[in-house]
């Protein structure tokens, strides 16, 4: 006797298969012509403005809006979970060839969508292409639990949505999403040279971080969404951003810990006057202030920033560089130094994608809850979650930290309040 449910998934498999090995080879081996810069996804076919839209058109059966996308797809789940249970085998693989359709598809996205600046070659993603990606992540680290274990308890349930890694997502509405034009002023006008923003990104996000104004790492940036009953300063993206890229150079230049680069942190803690390393707290506690990670990404911002980046006060324990022209004179030297002697640590990838061979990359860049207020302080990297899922371990990887800006110091404020920051 046939199972038709079977027999209409193992097809579907099939067919899922076959586009992975001819449109997913294309994407990850294909080349686009010569002299195109190359990226971590390939080469760069075109500049500026690329499609970008919220819809999904992949495993459903028609064009989807991301979070109707993910509603369907945990149904999907739980159909895909209880028709295989007299064969978890079955079930398993052709949830592995779905993986390795939805890893393609991250990678299309990551490589067409958005924006790809013609001279920088950074890239800015909006709300809409982020909420795409955001979805499909968790897409593949839902199968991944049921890859480890065909259980119901491991199915997903829609509310999973509201999750990135450890942190908390809030929703808010369209109005409130971060501004595309400004994020790509924001690094068109930080006045460091164009090395420093090849391949970097930035994903804008469709939700609300709550209390966080963004998370950064070597590489890429999240620039939060406002909140829905809060008005922020006009000012949000170019200010959370700019701090987030000296994050970037921080993590790529210096490395994520003092053990990763003593010398150079030696020399800038020196510069500063800081009288030795501490690890950085939560947002606005004494160890946040007093971190010289936190203290290096605002004097990225206040030296090198646009008027508008610098148009919020400067907020670390230290002096800020601006008020003593020998010490910004040998900041801004210091900052402009780096990567002279080497390329730095190389970009990291926020998401996590199936490979080939049915395991898991490890993320390389780990996620702190950060949070101002007696929040619940650093939550485990998205990286051990999933690899927890697939049964893989992580000996021997090394994971940068990120940190936030808070966006509670971001309260919308007066001409006045905002002119003493200057």
């Amino acid at each position: 006797m046939f199972n038709l449910p079977k027999l209409r998934y193992a097809v579907l498999a099939a067919g899922l298969t076959l586009l992975f090995w001819v449109f997913g080879g294309w994407v990850l081996g294909g080349s686009f012509g010569t002299g195109d810069a190359p990226t971590r996804f390939g080469s760069v076919q075109a500049a500026g403005w690329q499609q970008a839209d919220g819809k999904i058109r992949i495993l459903a059966p028609q064009p989807m809006g991301f979070e109707e996308w993910f509603r369907w797809d945990v149904g999907r789940l739980k159909e895909i979970e209880a028709d295989y249970a007299p064969d978890p085998a079955g079930g398993k693989r052709l949830l592995d060839g779905e993986i390795k359709a939805i890893d393609a598809e991250m990678r299309r996205i990551q490589e067409t969508e958005g924006y790809l600046d013609p001279v920088r070659k950074f890239r800015v993603y909006p709300p809409e292409v982020t909420g795409k990606l955001h979805v499909l992540f968790l897409a593949i680290q839902n199968r991944g639990r049921l890859l480890a274990a065909w259980s119901s308890a491991n199915l997903p349930r829609f509310e999973d949505l509201y999750q990135l890694g450890s942190f908390r997502l809030y929703p808010t509405t369209a109005e409130k999403y971060p501004s595309v034009a400004q994020a790509i002023e924001t690094l068109q006008e930080i006045r460091l040279p164009d090395r420093f923003f090849n391949d970097y990104r930035v994903y804008l996000l469709p939700y609300s971080l709550g209390e966080i104004g963004g998370e950064g790492g070597n590489g890429y940036s999240f620039i939060s969404a406002e909140p829905a009953a809060t008005d922020l300063i006009d000012d949000h993206v170019f200010v959370t951003l700019t701090h987030e890229f000296g994050h970037h150079l921080e993590l790529r230049y210096l490395g994520g810990s003092y053990q990763d680069n003593p010398g150079l942190w030696d020399e800038y803690m020196a510069i500063r006057k800081i009288p030795g390393w501490r690890n950085d707290g939560e947002v606005q506690t004494r160890d946040w202030s007093l971190s010289p990670e936190e203290t290096f990404a605002e004097d990225v911002r206040v030296l090198f920033g646009s008027k508008r980046a610098v148009a919020d006060f400067y907020d670390s324990a230290y002096t800020n560089p601006r008020s003593d022209p020998g010490m910004r004179q040998a900041v801004e030297k210091f900052i402009l130094s780096l990567g002279e002697s080497g390329p730095g640590w190389p970009v990291e990838d926020p998401w996590a994608y199936a490979r080939r061979n049915d395991a898991y990359d490890l993320l390389k860049s780990e996620l702190h809850h950060v949070v101002g207020g007696g929040g619940e302080g650093r939550g485990w990297p998205i990286a051990a979650s999933i690899l927890a899922a697939a049964g893989l371990g992580v000996a021997g990887a090394r994971f940068a930290r990120r940190r936030g800006r808070t966006q509670r110091g971001q309260a919308r404020r007066s001409q006045a309040q905002r002119g003493q920051a200057l």
